[in-house]
């Protein structure tokens, strides 16, 4: 409907829609410039894609997947009003085989306009979708405005390269955003891989297999012009992650479209070197890239970051050269820490341990569990190992020709960490003498902590729950039982996962938080954590640790020995 140009060096076409067809015909061309597509082109392409909209509705319509298989390209991406951006093809076929499984759908398209410059086309318009679930329910009717924009392929055929749903008459890809880092240093990244020849890999049954790390390292660089950052997540990253946790291959898609503020291999800032280093430890089944809002915003502070990759029980391992070591979820030793981790005594003793009136009645729980955890125990130990690990391979990097030459300073290490990996930060605390400072991010402290108090300091982070006993934390007990600075943080609104970069990606979802309040939540753990690493490893002020701040009401903080 109405007049419409497309212009370039190759000629300008206006073409004038019929608003009475259902599907337009082009009732006026006009061509200028040399060079310019001739009408005969311009018009089977408008017949082309016209068949290709009437080919989607009829595939969507009937449940075709490998119809519409055929109609997309390999890296199309699909939106809606109640999905997140999903991209890739395979991804969006696998949330066409959910969706269809639950209802039958009837589409009727009704075009607006269609746009067509060279090899590529955008049509919008109207679409009723007709949804009759397939077991209980009532059929429902969607009226909903539509972008389909396509591209020629190499082949010379049309393809779908994106399929965009709102409620909006114009709609626009939701792709979510990190939140940039503060500080004054620009950031570089590099991946390293290793084999612990001195550790056998007590995962698996194979008596011959050393333990295996890698790890993603962060570092202050110089600015690069013309330097490209690294992707949120890679698609062969997101596939491993997928298929570990047993998610379908639809569900965090988009990260391959997310840009971080890191450049790989950008060359490292000197001016300031050697750095404190921070090793980060995700939580259980996770990988290293799931806190990236907290991670760049230290290394752009004169940090050198760290996240480590544990075999068998993180999602995958990856090496410099980007090839992925992705592991099974079925793995017998994995399968048996997660039915510890949800045994009915672990469970009851861990409400014990939050409902505990007393410190004392709260270390008691706590022995408890660890006497009910081996399993857990025993990684909490071997993942504190493979950071310390960590640190060896990259002061001896620091010593030698490379990106990280006179990087690191390892006698000023901290260590964080969510969930388990916050219990491993605590384990390194008390057998890493070079650890100072160490952060635990609302996971309980296995491991050795508890009968090993250590002098580095600590920041204990917990989510406000309903029913928290003593402190209103879980980890009230290792801060009275400190023998160095410790600082216990119960933050109101946070969840288990919001000590990630969860609140930033909830936003993707309509319906389910995120956006602004989950910008907050990234910038308060980024405040505080930044303040802390900040006092104990680089010696600037921290009026955060003093007390109660006004800037964040929200977060309750009490301290011991603090200075």
């Amino acid at each position: 409907m109405g007049i419409h140009e497309v212009g370039g060096a190759e000629g300008r076409a206006v073409i004038h829609w019929n608003a009475i067809s259902r599907y337009p015909a082009v009732l006026l061309v006009l061509l200028s410039c040399s060079g310019a597509q001739e009408p005969v082109g311009l018009q089977q392409d408008v017949e082309e894609l016209s068949e290709l909209r009437v080919r989607l509705e009829r595939a969507e319509s009937g449940g075709d997947l490998e119809a519409l298989a055929d109609i997309y390209a390999a890296e199309v991406l699909f939106q809606t009003p109640e999905t997140a951006l999903v991209a890739g093809s395979d991804a969006v076929l696998a949330l066409w085989g959910v969706l269809l499984s639950n209802a039958t759908l009837t589409a009727t398209f009704s075009s607006a306009e269609l746009l067509v410059h060279g090899d590529s086309a955008t049509d919008r318009g109207t679409v009723v979708h007709l949804v009759k679930p397939r077991e209980e329910g009532a059929t429902s009717t969607d009226t909903l405005h539509y972008l389909l924009a396509y591209h020629r392929s190499a082949s010379g055929l049309w393809k779908l390269r994106s399929e965009l749903y709102s409620r909006d008459p114009e709609p626009e890809l939701r792709i979510p955003e990190l939140l940039p880092p503060s500080g004054p240093y620009r950031i570089g990244t590099l991946d390293l891989l290793y084999l612990d020849s001195a550790r056998a890999e007590i995962l698996t049954a194979d008596p011959g297999d050393f333990r295996a790390v890698s790890a993603q390292v962060w570092y202050p660089a110089r600015p690069a012009d013309g330097s490209f950052p690294t992707k949120y997540r890679s698609s062969e990253a997101t596939r491993a992650v997928a298929g570990f946790l047993g998610w379908p291959i639809f569900v965090n898609s988009v990260f391959a479209l997310v840009n971080t503020y890191s450049v790989e291999g950008a060359v490292p800032d000197l001016s300031e070197a050697p750095y404190p280093l921070i090793v980060y430890h995700h939580g259980y089944s996770g990988h290293t890239g799931v806190h990236l809002a907290l991670i760049e915003e230290l290394a752009s502070h004169g940090f050198v970051v760290a996240s480590v990759a544990h075999g068998y029980e993180s999602a995958f391992l990856q090496g410099p050269d980007g090839e992925l070591v992705s592991f099974s979820p079925e793995n017998p030793a994995y399968v048996g820490r997660l039915e510890e981790a949800h045994g009915d005594r672990q469970e009851a003793l861990k409400d014990a341990i939050i409902g505990a009136e007393s410190v004392e009645e709260q270390a008691r729980a706590y022995r408890n569990l660890l006497d009910a955890s081996p399993r857990h125990q025993e990684s909490t130990r071997m993942w504190a190992a493979d950071g310390s690990f960590i640190v060896d391979r990259l002061a001896e990097l620091s010593d030698r020709e490379g990106v990280l030459a006179g990087m690191i300073d390892d006698e000023r290490v901290g260590v964080i960490g969510h969930s388990l990996g916050g219990a491993a930060a605590g384990q390194s605390a008390a057998t890493d003498s070079r650890v100072l400072a160490a952060v635990d991010m609302d996971g309980f402290m296995f491991g050795d902590l508890l009968g090993q108090p250590t002098d580095a300091a600590l920041m204990l982070l917990s989510a406000r729950r309903p029913g928290m006993g003593v402190g209103g934390s879980a980890l009230t007990v290792f801060r009275d039982r400190s023998e160095g600075p410790a600082y216990l943080l119960v933050i109101d609104g946070f969840e288990h996962a919001t000590f990630t970069d969860l609140p930033l990606f909830t936003s993707m979802w309509p319906g389910e938080g995120g956006g602004s309040d989950g910008a907050r939540a990234l910038e308060i753990q980024r405040e505080y954590v930044k303040e802390f690493f900040g006092r104990y490893l680089q010696g600037t002020d921290a009026p955060l640790l003093d007390g109660p701040s006004s800037r964040y009401p929200e977060v309750s903080i009490t301290s011991r020995n603090h200075p």
